[in-house]
């Protein structure tokens, strides 16, 4: 089986770097914008090529650099496993990561195939997303077995990645070799995700925190949440809300199922939920950080609250939590 690429980002000691783009140069073959086929939505897929181009986020630089040393500090590092939503990219995360880093953390971002877009595999092919067909968000039942499926196949991904970091961790010639806390090992995401992060916390006990970024929960067989930590921070506007009647009904039975599924897990697991006031569903990524506010919430795309202090918000949050005793 041909491994995933996974993105990682850690702690420096040094003072003075070079600093990389935004996007990754072997992210892409070719600098290709990811390949993506959303048929049902058109203006997503434009919308999609636009931001991964070479023009645009392309440009873009952060404060990291590629293949540095990382910190010498005698303590090992807590990680985080970061995990994009169905058909997102973990480059639209970054601003986590390198707050997360900045804060101590080794940060595991990932491209799961066949629910991310723009994944690669370690033999250099790129997994195209899906043609998801539009019958499947016809049907509730239907639309939940897929749901729970990625979330599933998001959860094992996780646990590889665990036995994949105690395996880099024990090899001398690693750049992460005695740096990390095995006994630390957290798991986070947006939408999917988040759910997935839920997912790869019950059912793996090397994963004891899990965060969910205004996603839905699906519970899956395996799963124990005794001395887990949850946390769930939703925006407080809907995710989707269709204009047809009757698609808008399906998705409403559908947000109300998932309702009733997050009190259940409230019982068995520690769960802790947070709305966050003026926000949309995508407001969890970087897009209203990179995109102008007027056109991003013409489209939909973020809600009222300011982009950047909003993420430093919730990684302020997210930070705390995982750093509770």
């Amino acid at each position: 089986q041909v491994g995933i690429i996974a993105q990682v980002w850690y702690p420096t000691d040094l003072q003075s770097i070079k600093s990389s783009p935004y996007l990754s140069k072997t992210r892409f073959s070719k600098g290709e914008a990811p390949p993506t086929n959303f048929a049902a939505n058109k203006l997503l897929n434009l919308l999609f090529r636009l931001i991964f181009s070479k023009s645009l986020f392309g440009r873009i630089t952060t404060t990291t650099a590629v293949d540095v040393i990382s910190s010498q500090c005698p303590e090992d590092f807590p990680v985080i496993l970061f995990s994009p939503g169905f058909g997102g990219n973990i480059s639209l995360h970054t601003f986590y990561a390198l707050e997360f880093a900045s804060n101590g953390f080794i940060v595991v971002g990932i491209n799961h195939p066949d629910s991310c877009v723009g994944t690669m595999l370690t033999d250099g092919t790129q997994i195209e997303f899906p043609d998801v067909d539009s019958a499947v968000f016809a049907d509730i039942d239907q639309m939940e077995l897929m749901l729970q499926k990625v979330t599933a196949e998001q959860a094992s991904n996780l646990s590889q990645v665990v036995d994949r970091l105690i395996s880099l961790n024990e090899t001398s010639d690693s750049k992460l070799y005695q740096k990390i806390n095995v006994h630390q090992v957290f798991a986070a995401g947006h939408s999917a995700g988040g759910a997935s992060s839920f997912i790869a916390c019950g059912q793996d006990r090397r994963i004891t925190k899990g965060v969910d970024l205004d996603g839905y929960f699906v519970d899956v067989p395996g799963t124990n949440y005794d001395h887990k930590e949850l946390l769930l921070i939703k925006a407080d506007r809907d995710k989707y809300r269709p204009k047809n009647k009757k698609t808008r009904a399906r998705y409403d039975l559908f947000a109300a199922k998932d309702r009733v599924r997050i009190e259940k897990l409230a019982v068995k697991a520690s769960l802790q939920q947070l709305v966050i006031p003026s926000t949309r569903h995508l407001d969890f990524s970087d897009l209203p950080i990179l995109l102008r506010p007027a056109f991003s919430r013409t489209l939909g795309l973020s809600g009222e609250a300011d982009g950047l202090e909003l993420s430093r918000k919730t990684s302020t949050i997210m930070v705390d939590f995982f750093n509770r005793g």
